[in-house]
């Protein structure tokens, strides 16, 4: 669990860190979910999910990923 009070926005590093964690949980068994969730708005949640679907090879281009979150 990580949690930003506020509105801050990770350092980029820290991401790296939140999205390892993720995968890992999810690599770990294959009925492993992961909820990914803003308490106030998106910007956070969409973030996290683009790099992700990134690291995940579902996108070529981070910015791709961004168009299908905001879909």
């Amino acid at each position: 669990e990580f949690s930003f009070v506020g509105y801050p926005c990770p350092p980029f590093q820290y991401i790296l860190l939140i999205c390892k964690s993720i995968l890992e949980w999810l690599n770990s068994d294959k009925d492993n979910v992961a909820i990914i969730h803003c308490q106030s708005t998106i910007g956070r949640s969409a973030i996290v999910i683009s790099c992700l679907l990134s690291l995940l090879k579902v996108v070529n281009h981070p910015m791709e990923a961004l168009l299908i979150f905001a879909m």
